[in-house]
C-alpha cells in the first residue's frame, strides 16, 4: 500500500536540462468493475488517471510488456504487506540495480506498483484519454 498524502509527488522530474523533459510517474493497479482484470491508476499531480488494461495507450503497454519480462526477483521489490511513502518508489537505483537500461523505461516497485519514465507528451495523452477519476 502508498500512502494516499505522498501521492503528490508523482510525476517526479527525472533530468531538467535537456530538450525533452521526462518524468517517472507512478502507476497503481487495482481491480477495474467495467473491465476484465485489473486497471491501472496513473497518479499525476494530485489526480487519478484510469484506464482498463485493454484501453492503455501503446507506448504503456509495450512499456508493461518489456518491465514484465524481467522476474520479479530481479527488481528488488518492496513487499506487498509494506507500506511506503511515493517518493520510496523513485529511488530509482534501488529498483534497476540489475537492469540499469530501464532507468528509461520504466520499473517495478511492488507487485502491483509500476513507476513509469514519461515524456510531457506521453503524460498529456494519459491526462486527456482516460477516465478521470
Amino acid at each position: 500500500m502508498i500512502k494516499k498524502d505522498s501521492l503528490y509527488h508523482s510525476p517526479y522530474s527525472k533530468i531538467k536540462y535537456i530538450e525533452v523533459k521526462t518524468y517517472y510517474v507512478l502507476c497503481t493497479m487495482s481491480e477495474y468493475d467495467d473491465a476484465i482484470g485489473e486497471s491501472y491508476i496513473f497518479h499525476i499531480h494530485g489526480e487519478e488517471y484510469t484506464y482498463a488494461h485493454d484501453k492503455l495507450p501503446n507506448f504503456i503497454k509495450h512499456k508493461l510488456v518489456m518491465i514484465n519480462s524481467i522476474d520479479n526477483s530481479e527488481w528488488n521489490l518492496w513487499e506487498d504487506s509494506t507500506e511506503i511513502s511515493a517518493i520510496d518508489c523513485f529511488i530509482i537505483q534501488h529498483f534497476t540495480k540489475k537492469n540499469p537500461e530501464f532507468i528509461n523505461i520504466g520499473y517495478k516497485v511492488k507487485n502491483e506498483v509500476y513507476v513509469f519514465t514519461l515524456s510531457e507528451e506521453e503524460i498529456n495523452i494519459i491526462e486527456n484519454k482516460s477516465s478521470k477519476t
